[in-house]
């Protein structure tokens, strides 16, 4: 498959160009300066929000608030989220599109086109256990708990079993891309984010569009951050930090961003990223802040 990425990207020389080719189809298939950066992409951390909440609302929509406003951010935007009633009302009242809501109630309980759930107390009760180990096997992101706990988990159209066994074959795929693309000698990484690579801990959009980058100009990557709180792991990371310029580019620093930040926000799904500009770090020169939607790709 020729990707749009590949056919736009500049062509270095063949060890590049072999490595680059590789790490696009398996990540297809399948720190330094982050505070401030983090902040800016993905909001304030979840415990700030849950106490800042529950000053002025009861445990249950406090919890319930967090959550909405987790997916109202992060969630890709075709994405269809199944809920209770009351659940899917925080959802709109977040902003999240009422068109991609499915309501589930007792004696409904189905899940024929969601991408995820959010299993609140009512949603768990609807499944009579069942919503984990039949439904929505994976884990990306919980709130609160208790009773009052929420989870957001990923639907698996095929049945549990077979979606396991995809995500455990997509970890070994994104591990495999990530240590070709480690093998590319334009693309600095810091130690955390070398770490997250070898353990298969990255988005595999993340990797194409990196290996895309690198192609036009040299990256140093300061770090990959976690925005999915209590998730399962192995669950990929979707947001990067890259320096803000490199002096082996030979460019301005503005130039060099901008050219970067152009080029990604050009392109097409599933390589469009949620966000994508340049941040200013706590110290230091700026940084490019690149984060994609959830939920992350599973499989090859």
């Amino acid at each position: 498959m020729r990707l749009w990425l590949a056919r736009h990207a500049h062509r270095p020389g063949r060890g590049l160009r072999s490595a680059w080719l590789t790490a696009l189809i398996l990540a297809v298939a399948a720190a330094v300066g982050l505070a401030v950066a983090r902040q800016d992409l993905v909001g304030a951390s979840s415990g700030s929000q849950l106490r800042g909440a529950a000053d002025g609302a009861s445990w249950p929509a406090a919890v319930r608030g967090l959550a909405a406003g987790w997916l109202a951010r992060q969630a890709g935007g075709n994405v269809i989220v199944a809920c209770d009633p009351v659940m899917c009302a925080a959802l709109a009242a977040k902003g999240f599109p009422a068109a991609h809501l499915m309501r589930i109630a007792p004696g409904r309980a189905a899940l024929p086109s969601a991408g995820l759930v959010v299993a609140t107390r009512a949603v768990r009760g609807y499944f009579d256990g069942r919503l984990a180990s039949e439904y929505a096997p994976l884990l990306i992101a919980s709130f609160g708990t208790g009773p009052a706990q929420i989870q957001v988990r990923q639907v698996a159209p095929g049945g549990a079993a077979a979606f396991l066994r995809q995500f455990a074959n997509g970890q070994i795929a994104l591990r495999q891309a990530a240590t070709e693309l480690l093998k590319n000698s334009r693309i600095t990484v810091s130690a955390t984010a070398r770490a997250a690579l070898v353990a298969g801990r990255v988005d595999g959009r993340l990797l194409t569009v990196l290996a895309a980058l690198a192609a036009r100009q040299p990256l140093r990557v300061l770090g990959f951050t976690d925005t999915n709180p209590g998730a399962a792991p192995g669950v990929p990371m979707r947001t990067v930090l890259l320096a803000g310029s490199d002096p082996t580019a030979r460019l301005p620093a503005v130039v060099y961003g901008r050219s970067l930040v152009r080029f990604l926000n050009a392109q097409p799904a599933p390589y469009h990223p949620a966000q994508c500009s340049m941040m200013r770090q706590s110290s230091g020169p700026s940084a490019i802040g690149i984060s994609f939607a959830a939920p992350s790709p599973v499989g090859l």
